[in-house]
């Protein structure tokens, strides 16, 4: 596919640390699981790739967190909201790192994440419910994340199926 695998990537070493900023498109349990597996692999990212985990955005369908938050945090927030002692809704207090709290309409889901910093390596990890005759809301996510050069991981077929072409554009134009 042309893509260095993770594996296979030169280390940086400390002295070229740069930040992974991740957004969670959807906090169910496939994202849930993906933030654990992050959290047992978090030193490793940074020994070997040089790579610092922040959380920069979750959006579940009831709520959305913009924040600066460390891997660890989001596995155990991840546990909190699995066992329903934590939402993402606003009824739920939120950690002290998380900045902003929205409603997640598809306009402020794209504000979120137009305001996704580029610096470093950023990914959106998107596991949403789609429309799969249209492949949205997702579609229009990943290509606007593609737009500014943001890499993005999809657990839906609809997009691909519905604008593969115009997503692989967009990832050669600006990948």
């Amino acid at each position: 596919n042309g893509y260095p695998e993770l594996s296979r990537m030169q280390p940086l070493g400390n002295d070229r640390q740069r930040q992974l900023h991740l957004v969670m498109l959807g906090f169910g349990a496939v994202n849930r699981a993906f933030c654990r597996l992050v959290a047992t692999e978090e030193q490793r990212l940074l020994d070997e790739h040089g790579l610092v985990v922040r959380y920069h955005a979750l959006i579940a369908r009831h709520g959305a967190w913009e924040a600066a938050l460390r891997a660890q945090d989001v596995a155990r927030l991840a546990d909190e909201v699995a066992d329903g002692s934590v939402r993402l809704d606003g009824t739920s207090p939120p950690p002290s790192k998380v900045l902003a709290f929205a409603k997640p309409s598809v306009e402020e889901i794209r504000q979120i994440l137009a305001r996704t910093p580029a610096d470093g390596v950023a990914c959106v990890v998107e596991a949403i419910d789609v429309d799969y005759a249209e492949g949205e809301p997702a579609a229009t996510y990943i290509a606007d994340a593609l737009q500014r050069g943001i890499h993005v991981v999809s657990a839906n077929k609809g997009p691909v199926v519905h604008r593969r072409a115009h997503l692989l554009a967009l990832a050669s134009d600006k990948g």
